[in-house]
């Protein structure tokens, strides 16, 4: 009964720090997501989603629910085993993702996949998406060579020309390598952060707050990507209403915007919150 009573005060919670009443919101990440209930998204500004799971008519749907910008995931540094084309680049691939057991880096210097990628990204924007919400630029942290660093550059440079938005997220080794090479970068558009205020505790399955000196680093990252131009998002994974209350007045200040989720898997919306709310006050067996 008490674990209850505090899931539907932290629901409650969760609701009023996204200003549900207003309906509108300024950014929104589900790539985790499944089709029907993304279907049901409105009033983004921006939306990012998975569009390989989505067709150009359910696209037009999103646009016809208020979503403004629609933005496509679209990992370029790693491959999940579970893609269609995994087999294909099996081979290209360099080692383990940490935390992700069904994901591996590959190699972005091979042409091979860098032609996949365009192609790829050619297909997402002829399904009327604005742009692409790029992962795993972080492949040249882990593997910091030259050409790993001009592979994804080529990469991005290709996905760019096709008159798309570019956000990357993570990736910050990069970034700040490319900012440093061209304080004015013309290939990104922005770039999207996540854990400045809170951190995952994937042993143990706990959302924590992050460490100060990690806090430092990413808030200074953001900085300087702002100051090269770039706009700024912020991805946090918190249902800890103080550390939501800091991540808000922080990016108002800023002038970024950001997306809490209580969720890893970014399957969540506010309407799924209260979905799951109205159901537990509605369970019959229990007396509040």
């Amino acid at each position: 009964m008490k674990r209850i009573i505090l899931t539907a005060l932290i629901l409650i919670s969760l609701l009023a720090s996204w200003s549900f009443a207003s309906d509108k919101h300024p950014y929104g990440v589900f790539i985790g997501m499944g089709k029907n209930k993304i279907l049901r998204l409105k009033n983004y500004s921006t939306l990012v989603v998975d569009a390989q799971y989505l067709s150009k008519n359910d696209i037009k749907k999103l646009r016809a629910n208020g979503n403004k910008k629609i933005y496509s995931y679209l990992s370029v540094g790693s491959i999940e085993n579970f893609r269609p084309y995994y087999k294909k680049f099996k081979s290209i691939t360099l080692g383990k993702y940490e935390d992700w057991p069904e994901e591996r880096w590959i190699d972005v210097s091979k042409k091979g996949w860098q032609r996949f990628i365009a192609r790829k990204g050619k297909g997402i924007k002829n399904k009327g998406l604005d742009g692409f919400f790029i992962d795993n630029a972080d492949v040249y942290y882990h593997y910091k060579k030259p050409k790993i660093y001009k592979g994804l550059t080529k990469i991005l440079k290709a996905l760019k020309s096709q008159k798309m938005d570019i956000v990357i997220n993570g990736g910050d080794e990069y970034v700040l390598r490319a900012i440093t090479k061209n304080p004015r970068l013309k290939y990104i558009n922005a770039i999207n952060q996540e854990t400045v205020f809170s951190k995952i505790d994937f042993e143990n399955r706990k959302l924590l707050s992050q460490d100060a000196e990690t806090k430092r680093y990413y808030q200074e990252y953001c900085r300087k990507a702002k100051k090269a131009g770039l706009s700024v998002y912020l991805l946090e994974y918190t249902i800890n209403q103080d550390l939501m209350a800091q991540i808000s007045d922080f990016c108002k200040s800023k002038n970024y915007k950001y997306y809490v989720s209580p969720s890893i898997e970014l399957d969540l919306s506010c309407q799924d919150i209260c979905y799951i709310l109205k159901n537990i006050l509605l369970l019959p067996d229990q007396d509040f």
